[in-house]
């Protein structure tokens, strides 16, 4: 290689880290943007923010409810109003803490209705078969109609992206991660997945800004402070210690979560749960707890909002103990 050949490639390369540093640069700032977003969420006044959500609920609902009075079976695409109600029960699922009890019925009602006309809809624009074999086929369709609507309320509940980094499917192992230490797992990530965990043990004693964890099952997780929201899914058998300001829990059953949240914990299609005080430590904790904007704050571990039960009385399905 020439010297005019050395130079143009110490010019790409400088280009190529110029280009890189600006990407991580912008994605910081949206980061950043979206921190704010959510940290003036909190830090609201509980009137506000129930005016608030019940504004951008009747904007998201009046939307969907548009796309299905224009309905065409021939021309609409049925994969937007799923993916659009997804968004909204996501929505009502977060912030329905802050709503009275009237308003989170009337909301949940107004959303099974809905679910119920996005699925007609969808029955409607499939086409449909001018014969029938025999019974064994129409079973067969039956059962194949039943898993596409499984398939489409499983979807409406996901939010794991598959770019995030993380531990996943991880068994039989001990793994412990210190702030500042090199993992093999991730980098530095503000926020990480925890997936697929079977017979495990997971200390991560660090601080992050969103974690997801999904599948667990017969495992013990300690985590530290997150400065935002932890969204769970699917849990069995197992003890989670979690920090955070919100947490949402789905699916899940018989386990056992020492929590610190800042607001009240929602849980969704969950049975025999126990929540407890947070009692995770380890050296950088208080540091980490007072960066995430906890000090001083109270731990409403006690308040859990059982979504799938809106009755005066105490849910049936979880306790508290305190430990």
């Amino acid at each position: 290689m020439n010297q005019v050949q050395e130079e143009q490639s110490k010019v790409d390369l400088k280009k190529k880290q110029f280009e890189e540093l600006l990407q991580k640069q912008e994605q910081d700032r949206q980061a950043q943007k979206e921190q704010k977003k959510v940290r003036d969420e909190i830090e609201k006044d509980p009137k506000e923010r129930m005016l608030t959500i019940q504004k951008e609920f009747r904007q998201q609902y009046d939307k969907i409810q548009d796309m299905i009075k224009k309905f065409n079976k021939n021309t609409s695409n049925v994969e937007e109003f799923f993916s659009e109600f997804a968004k909204l029960k996501e929505y009502f699922v977060t912030t329905n803490y802050a709503l009275t009890t009237f308003d989170k019925q009337q909301y949940k009602e107004q959303l099974e209705k809905m679910e119920k006309n996005i699925f007609q809809a969808r029955d409607l624009a499939r086409p449909r078969k001018k014969f029938r074999f025999s019974q064994q086929i129409n079973k067969s369709q039956n059962s194949h109609d039943s898993q596409q609507e499984n398939n489409q309320k499983e979807q409406a509940h996901k939010d794991f992206g598959e770019d995030i980094p993380g531990l996943i499917n991880i068994s039989n192992e001990k793994i412990v991660i210190n702030s500042g230490e090199e993992n093999k797992y991730f980098k530095q990530s503000s926020t990480i997945r925890i997936v697929n965990i079977t017979d495990s043990e997971i200390y991560l004693n660090d601080i992050f800004d969103t974690v997801y964890i999904r599948n667990i099952n017969n495992s013990k997780i300690y985590i530290g402070p997150v400065k935002f929201s932890l969204l769970i899914d699917g849990c069995k058998n197992s003890l989670l210690n979690i920090c955070g300001h919100q947490l949402r829990i789905h699916n899940s059953v018989s386990t056992h979560f020492q929590i610190f949240s800042t607001s009240k914990c929602i849980i969704e299609h969950c049975t025999s749960m126990i929540f407890s005080p947070y009692k995770h430590t380890y050296d950088k904790f208080e540091q980490h707890f007072n960066e995430c904007g906890m000090k001083g704050k109270e731990n409403q571990w006690r308040d859990i909002q059982d979504f799938n039960w809106l009755k005066q009385e105490a849910s049936p399905n979880f306790i508290l103990k305190e430990d």
